[in-house]
């Protein structure tokens, strides 16, 4: 009984000495409180004004709080007896979090469109909160930690895929929770099986890989296929994708935009981690990288293909997402050191720009009454600033100079074919080829769009009225990515020089 005694003191002031590193997390839990409160307390119009200033306060303070971890942070750091990791990367992936929550508030803001959206106080609670499980997400290294932060992730953004309370918003969103469902049961199934037989949680430790070592391979390898399904889902990675394109062209556009970054990448970055014992088993390894490569070859494949009869550009940002996915998903096969940064710097790249395809595909809806691409006819002629901010964006999207996009590429391309010259696996040479044949296969879905806005007229000649302030916000985007082609080494010095 004593000893049993003693042994619950040390958890508990092990507990006690880590609350203090989830200072982050803690500031956004408190906003989420906030509105909560506030949702009782105001019912006036002054109340949005009240809102904006609650979300970006609770960001900003949480940034801070981030920044400051980052900076005292000199090493990975187990905290809550093991099952979370914070450390450099995963400081990280969640800036990027908080940056993609902050982008998104901002859309909503700026927008008529998301007016009656932005009076609700469920459209923040369900954000933030969102935003908070992406943050235990990203630092998990725990088996259930895990799973509960996808799944909150989950029901966060069931809720957010239907606030607009129309038919194809709700259809997309019913197809999104049976499909999430279904990718829940099956990777908590896979999770089960592995627990059974290693009798651990912890799939960052020694103890993991040393009992994977000691089970029999084909039990391994269908437990880790099981496991990676709800991995596969928040990426919208093959084959659990299907549910991708009808949720992109009913939910709300601000939504979107923050599904197609923050959980998509905190998701990889933790995919990532969940990876490496099983590439690192002697006995496995064929077996787990062809698991990989084929995941990773045929969303390239299958987003590509799928995009280039797309007349929505809704659909089209769709079926570009899954082909994103699986070409960042190739750095989960390789682990040469050069991956991380690589997919590092994907990351930071892909935000900005997908920001501003969707904010540029929300205004072209509202001028034009329609998201299909046959509308952008002309458009560039008659908005020079306009369209040069599109084709920028589309460039970017497909990784061309002068953007990001294009090192983005490049990093990953890079990593691959180093991986293959170490190793000389065909299965990286694979995945070379077709990341190279993919990006050529995007050059003519992307640049369709320039094509329409500049070498397309359009039937009736009603001039294009975008405001500065309209299109603000995505030209600060696009110059992000072409300062970051011209300078990419501020990151990459960074990248290469982070701490586990």
């Amino acid at each position: 009984m004593k000893h049993l005694e003693e042994n619950l003191y040390l958890k508990i002031q092990h507990i006690g000495k880590s609350l203090p590193l989830l200072l982050p997390e803690i500031t956004l839990f408190a906003t989420v409180v906030c509105f909560v409160l506030l949702s009782f307390l105001l019912k006036n119009e002054k109340r949005i004004t009240v809102y904006l200033l609650t979300a970006f306060g609770g960001c900003l303070l949480s940034l801070v709080a981030l920044i400051y971890r980052w900076h005292n942070t000199t090493h990975s750091i187990s905290a809550f007896m093991g099952t979370l990791v914070i450390g450099h990367y995963e400081c990280f992936f969640q800036l990027l979090v908080l940056c993609s929550l902050i982008l998104t508030l901002v859309f909503s803001f700026i927008s008529d469109t998301f007016s009656s959206v932005r009076k609700t106080t469920e459209f923040y609670i369900f954000l933030i909160t969102l935003s908070l499980s992406l943050f235990f997400l990203i630092s998990s290294s725990d088996l259930v930690v895990t799973f509960i932060s996808l799944e909150t992730v989950s029901l966060c953004s069931y809720m957010l895929s239907i606030m607009h309370f129309n038919r194809s918003g709700t259809e997309a969103a019913i197809k999104y929770l049976l499909f999430g469902a279904f990718a829940s049961g099956v990777m908590l199934y896979g999770f089960s099986l592995l627990y059974g037989v290693t009798h651990h949680l912890n799939f960052t430790s020694t103890i993991f890989t040393i009992q994977l070592s000691q089970v029999e391979n084909l039990v391994i390898i269908v437990g880790f296929v099981l496991s990676i399904a709800g991995f596969l889902f928040k990426i919208s990675a093959f084959p659990f994708h299907f549910w991708l394109p009808d949720l992109y062209s009913g939910a709300p556009i601000n939504v979107l935009s923050f599904f197609s970054t923050a959980p998509k990448l905190s998701a990889m970055w933790v995919l990532s981690k969940y990876v490496g014992p099983f590439l690192f088993h002697t006995n496995l390894q064929t077996s787990v990288l062809m698991v990989l490569v084929f995941m990773s070859a045929s969303s390239m494949l299958m987003g590509n293909l799928s995009a280039l009869r797309q007349i929505s550009f809704r659909r089209l940002l769709a079926y570009s997402s899954i082909a994103h996915a699986g070409f960042m998903a190739i750095t989960l096969s390789i682990t040469h050191p050069s991956a991380r940064p690589a997919l590092m710097f994907y990351s930071l790249s892909y935000i900005p720009v997908i920001f501003s395809a969707f904010i540029l595909c929300e205004l072209m809806s509202r001028k034009t009454g329609s998201d299909l691409v046959n509308n952008f006819k002309g458009l560039g002629l008659k908005n020079p600033v306009f369209g040069v901010i599109f084709v920028i964006t589309m460039v970017s999207l497909t990784g061309l100079p002068p953007t990001a996009g294009f090192y983005a590429k490049f990093f990953i391309l890079s990593a691959t074919w180093k991986m293959y010259i170490s190793s000389h696996h065909y299965a990286y040479m694979i995945l070379f080829s077709l990341g190279i044949l993919t990006t050529i296969l995007s050059l003519f879905y992307y640049l369709k769009i320039p094509y329409y806005l500049f070498f397309h007229q359009e039937e009736n000649n009603t001039p294009l009225h975008i405001k500065t302030s309209e299109i603000l916000l995505p030209a600060i985007l696009v110059t992000t990515s072409i300062i970051l082609f011209i300078k990419p080494d501020w990151l990459i010095n960074v990248f290469y020089n982070t701490k586990l």
